[in-house]
């Protein structure tokens, strides 16, 4: 039952991350803060700004692919702390990668 106890603790750990990761942010800019981001620990989308006077200077496929590279940038940070922080929770089990 030892095994059995790990691994209920081990789920309990991780669901706790889950819950903590849900109010991380992980935010990123472009053109000088006139586009923002915001993306929490779970991987969802918490912010998305786009200034108005943008839309008048910029094409919109231009304007597409800022927001696209910084929810991109965002999204990894999060994947990556999410990552980072189940490798120290979970042990080391054979078939789960992580």
């Amino acid at each position: 039952m030892l095994g059995l106890n790990k691994i209920k603790e081990a789920k309990a750990k991780a669901d706790e991350l889950k819950n903590n990761l849900e109010h991380m942010l992980f935010e990123e800019e472009r053109e000088n803060g006139m586009i923002q981001v915001a993306v929490n620990g779970n991987r969802k989308i918490t912010k998305l700004k786009i200034n108005e006077s943008l839309l008048r200077v910029r094409e919109g496929g231009e304007i597409e692919e800022k927001v696209q590279d910084a929810l991109n940038t965002a999204l990894g940070k999060a994947e990556f702390y999410a990552e980072q922080e189940l490798k120290k929770l979970m042990p080391n089990i054979p078939g789960l990668n992580f």
